[in-house]
């Protein structure tokens, strides 16, 4: 991206070819980072067409492809990475908002990893120090794209089979953590929910009643919407994560809803949104929520679009737009 900002176009594209060919977790995953971007859309378009690459080679959608790319940090099975500093061990690992933290031998927490004494290995904690730097890095990268595929997933209806939820969700290392925050679901073949559970700190399925819980094989697993959980079962789940003090990633089970009354439902153009005054800022930030931009003749955005089913669609036109490739004034 700073290549492409000082219009070394070349550079960035060949950028872009080489976290193709790469093909580690962190590489694919830094290129759908460049694909949903929008700042560039030369650099957007050549990434997606990179990544649709990647999956086709794999025999894989692209949404399959993320499941199967996002990076374990060297995290073992339980989600820590050693530290080894030969006479002195430290254990890092994700706090629940995915943010780095590191402990001692002890089991206390630390402001950061101490720096190597005269008593330590030279070599081991040289290794241990950088491992740690790199770690801190990539959980950076890994914190700021993976609530938003989540939310994106939970709006979009997408659904697992269990086996892929529990190896690609519930028992990655990374993704453990986000996962324990969140209410899951197992819907039946009708779509509906059969079941409701969350993963324990233990790895565990409970349901609402902090019960074992086990779905069927054949259901798929998903994260419900707010409109696809009975009230009573919403209420329940907001008691028991309030006991267990947990805060959501993102707003799932007290997310807003706004129901069209009686008299929108024939309508086309909804009044109550006409004419309101808005930022650039918050027509941007729909993006990240599976809005589309679309952009006219005179290349101008002045609409944003989202499918709703597989029947239904929504537009969002404004005034003024912007023109593509232009910085606006947010």
């Amino acid at each position: 991206r700073e290549w492409r900002s000082h219009l070394d176009r070349v550079r960035s594209y060949e950028g872009l070819e080489m976290l193709a060919r790469i093909g580690s977790d962190t590489a694919l995953m830094l290129l759908s980072t460049c694909s949903e971007q929008k700042r560039y859309s030369d650099l957007q378009e050549r990434a997606a067409k990179a990544l649709a690459r990647v999956a086709e080679e794999r025999d894989l959608t692209l949404e399959q492809l993320a499941d199967r790319t996002v990076p374990t940090l060297g995290l073992d099975e339980r989600g820590r990475l050693q530290l080894d500093f030969g006479p002195r061990q430290f254990t890092a690992s994700l706090d629940p908002d995915l943010l780095p933290q590191v402990h001692d031998e002890a089991g206390v927490r630390l402001k950061d990893l101490p720096k190597p004494g005269a008593k330590d290995d030279a070599a081991l904690a040289k290794d241990a120090v950088a491992d740690w730097k790199e770690f801190k890095k990539q959980a950076k990268l890994v914190a700021s794209t993976q609530n938003v595929r989540l939310e994106a997933a939970m709006c979009g209806q997408r659904r697992w089979p269990l086996a892929d939820f529990l190896t690609f969700f519930a028992r990655h290392p990374v993704l453990r953590t986000l996962c324990q925050r969140l209410v899951w679901a197992a819907f039946d073949a009708a779509g509906e929910v059969a079941t409701s559970f969350r993963v324990s700190e233990d790895l565990s399925l409970v349901d609402a009643d902090d019960a074992p819980c086990a779905p069927e094989a054949t259901h798929n697993i998903g994260l419900p919407h707010v409109l696809e959980l009975a009230q009573d079962l919403r209420s329940r789940w907001l008691a028991l994560l309030a006991d267990y003090e947990i805060l959501q990633p993102f707003e799932q089970l007290a997310r807003a809803t706004y129901a069209m009354t009686a008299e929108e439902m024939p309508l086309h153009v909804l009044p109550r949104y006409k004419d309101r005054k808005l930022s650039t800022g918050s027509l941007l930030g729909l993006e990240q929520r599976g809005w589309k931009r679309s952009v006219g003749d005179d290349g101008m955005v002045d609409c944003l679009s989202k499918p709703l089913g597989n029947q239904h669609g929504a537009e969002l036109r404004f005034s003024p737009g912007w023109f593509i490739g232009g910085a606006p004034d947010i």
